[in-house]
């Protein structure tokens, strides 16, 4: 009898120690998910910001200089600056949606570029365009425009340069 007792005591000693082991794994197994479910999260939202992530190429033609959104979201263009001038910002932005663009006359640029640099001379003079993404995070264009004086008319080439994160 007392050999009984004993032994249906072992047993629910190991049936317990079965259920705490069943139920730590239980916990562990849960946590891992967790972890998993969390990574799985970062990982789309890095996805979904990929979409967000600005594409944009300045450009100069027909004395326009042109801003073109090449993303796949809407952008929107706060203002620009040319050279050492001061940044020309709106006080409502302009919306350039995918494939589209926006362009500012550079007629005046022209005639100062006239003006100011010698024949047979090429000089770079620097551009900013401020943008926005649809969600909300706001970036800085630069561009460079080349421009190369050939018989008293200016030649003006563009070269985006770079899209970084703006604090405007």
């Amino acid at each position: 009898m007392l050999e009984k007792k004993a032994h249906r005591e072992r047993a629910s000693l190991i049936v317990s120690i079965v259920a705490v082991v069943i139920a730590l794994g239980s916990a562990l197994f849960s946590l891992l998910q967790t972890r998993v479910s969390m990574r799985a999260l970062a990982i789309n939202e890095q996805l979904l910001e990929l979409n967000y992530l600005p594409s944009v190429e300045v450009t100069y033609s027909d004395h326009r200089i042109n801003t073109v959104n090449k993303g796949k979201t809407n952008l929107l263009i706060w203002g620009d600056r040319l050279s050492d001038q001061q940044p020309v910002m709106e006080k409502d932005p302009r919306l350039v949606t995918p494939g589209g663009s926006y362009y500012i006359l550079a007629e005046t640029f022209e005639r100062e570029v006239m003006q100011k640099f010698p024949d047979g001379s090429d000089t770079f003079v620097p551009f900013e365009v401020y943008i926005q993404t649809e969600n909300t995070k706001k970036y800085m264009v630069k561009a460079q425009l080349l421009v190369k004086m050939k018989s008293g008319v200016p030649e003006i080439h563009c070269q985006t340069l770079s899209i970084s994160p703006w604090e405007g």
